[in-house]
């Protein structure tokens, strides 16, 4: 695991060689995503590259395609887990508001994100969560926003419910799937960039409260003039009502590696902490704290 843990941190680097620095274009601020909002001299544009709200890099729940390695501190004891996440939010059509500086977008999003045990012989599936959603997008000069309804089911996996292994809790399987709708607003001041919003589960086949809250900032370094390597910082908290309204913070800190032909590609390298409840479906009553090394690809 330690050479592992090397390799996370020397690939930026390794990428970087790579690079040809004189292609690189700036970026103006945290949450600047798209490359270019319309065609020129266009108010629509089918199948945009990007989009016009930038995801908070510290959600775990976001689509993304990952690979993470945790270290697990339950009250059952000390567990290595590996994260992985396959997804993606895919613009279906941009246009232009009501004012000159105002863009809309409607896409669809989706995700699978897995668990696996790796202190199991076979390295067992312990947890999947299948998402899906429907972002609706807004950008307007510094503030941005997002409205999304999304459905997410989640499904412990066979070799887990058989063998129950040691260092990860027992859990009764329940048929957690569910339907929600959350609506969040974001501005950008230089390098930073702050959001918040509330959530609210509209069905679900497990009775569960309704009501949770996220907050959180992204902070991302100076602009890409010489070099496409930039530092980060980012903090996602979530309030829900199901776990007494005991806040859940993910931060995490580390590079990223732009490609300097196009605005949405990017690699991140980071560290990563969580304290509170866990975000991976049926275990979300399990309070634990965990920390690791991951490394995150946007296309």
């Amino acid at each position: 695991m330690k050479r592992l843990g090397m390799i996370v941190l020397l690939l930026p680097l390794l990428l970087l060689r790579a690079v040809p620095v004189s292609a690189v274009e700036p970026v103006a601020t945290a949450g600047a995503v798209a490359t270019g909002l319309l065609p020129p001299g266009e108010s629509k544009d089918f199948f945009p590259e990007g989009d016009i709200f930038a995801a908070p890099l510290a959600s775990i729940k976001e689509p993304r395609f990952h690979v993470t390695w945790l270290k697990f501190n339950l009250d059952s004891g000390e567990v290595n887990v590996g994260s992985v996440s396959f997804g993606e939010n895919f613009g279906l059509v941009r246009w232009q508001g009501w004012r000159d500086d105002q863009y809309w977008q409607l896409g669809i999003s989706g995700a699978i994100q897995a668990q696996f045990n790796l202190d199991s012989p076979s390295k067992d599936l312990v947890n999947a969560d299948y998402i899906i959603g429907f972002p609706l997008t807004v950008r307007s000069k510094n503030w941005s926003g997002r409205l999304r309804l999304y459905h997410q089911s989640s499904h412990l996996g066979d070799e887990y419910l058989l063998y129950q292994q040691s260092g990860v809790p027992a859990m009764e399987r329940i048929n957690l799937s569910y339907e929600a709708v959350e609506a969040w607003l974001g501005y950008d001041w230089r390098q930073w960039r702050i959001f918040a919003g509330p959530s609210l589960i509209l069905h679900s086949d497990t009775p569960l409260q309704r009501k949770s809250v996220q907050a959180g900032f992204d902070y991302r370094g100076g602009e890409r003039t010489r070099v496409a390597l930039r530092p980060f910082a980012a903090l996602f908290v979530n309030w829900w009502e199901e776990v007494d309204w005991v806040p859940s913070a993910s931060l995490r800190t580390g590079v990223i590696l732009a490609s300097p032909y196009a605005g949405r590609r990017q690699c991140l390298v980071y560290a990563e902490g969580f304290k509170g409840y866990l975000p991976f479906g049926q275990f979300y009553r399990e309070n634990a704290f965990y920390y690791g090394l991951g490394v995150s690809f946007g296309f």
